[in-house]
């Protein structure tokens, strides 16, 4: 039996109260487990982490279908997109608040 991957989800007021924030938590329920976290002081919604390659790396603005899709993919082993990259939020680079 294989483990679910954990995404680590922003639950700020600036995320987790817009549609595309509850849209990746639907989304991701039942392939990943998802977590929820205090605000990471990098709101450009909504936010999620996930660990790649040992190291937990901050997406933000996934908002959107291809930006998910793209996330499901890398959490099953495919190569991180372009599309995906510019979204890698540096500021919190390998931590959490």
């Amino acid at each position: 039996m294989s483990q679910q991957p954990t995404v680590f989800v922003c639950g700020g007021s600036h995320c987790s109260e817009t549609k595309a924030w509850r849209k990746l938590c639907d989304d991701l329920d039942g392939y990943a487990m998802v977590r929820e976290v205090r605000c990471q002081k990098i709101c450009d919604g909504p936010v999620c982490a996930i660990v790649l390659k040992g190291t937990l790396t901050w997406f933000a603005e996934v908002d959107g279908r291809r930006a998910r899709e793209d996330l499901h993919d890398v959490m099953g082993g495919a190569k991180i997109t372009k599309r995906l990259r510019r979204r890698i939020a540096t500021k919190r680079a390998g931590r959490m608040r």
